[in-house]
């Protein structure tokens, strides 16, 4: 395998009790590279998955991403995520300091990084998807951003 992510180790079991269903789920870095693979109870939190991922990852702040493009609450149990047998998540990595933006329902997302600058990514060009043209315009001066 090639790029600076770990081979996936074997599938790690998030425990639960033993009557819950379980999912076998993939975690993808933004580049699509599955840096993870996981059996996960449907009982079990968001949380469980979010702290298997950042060890993948190396890294120590980390969020998740749905297939369906939801961020992921860590407080919330797999099963009520909607997520199936075989689903990918999509797992952010971040930096102390990058807080990651995005709506219930929406497909962009935005990270305010610990220097400032803004960093988007998903959805359509025209549901704000595409910043490229605006690229210079987001490194510098931010103050806020709304979600």
């Amino acid at each position: 395998a090639s790029g600076p992510w770990p081979i996936p180790s074997p599938t790690t079991h998030i425990a639960a009790p033993a009557c819950e269903p379980m999912v076998a789920l993939r975690v993808r870095a933004l580049d699509g590279t599955v840096v993870a693979t996981a059996k996960v109870h449907t009982d079990a939190k968001v949380a469980e998955l979010v702290a298997h991922a950042r060890t993948a990852l190396g890294r120590r702040c980390c969020r998740l991403v749905s297939p369906g493009g939801r961020i992921m609450p860590v407080a919330a149990r797999i099963g009520d995520m909607g997520l199936s047998d075989g689903d990918a998540v999509v797992a952010v990595a971040c930096d102390a300091g990058t807080r990651a933006f995005g709506q219930q329902w929406g497909a962009a997302f935005t990270a305010v990084k610990g220097d400032g600058s803004v960093v988007t990514w998903g959805g359509r060009a025209g549901d704000g998807g595409d910043s490229s043209s605006v690229r210079d315009q987001l490194s510098a001066g931010v103050l806020q951003v709304a979600g």
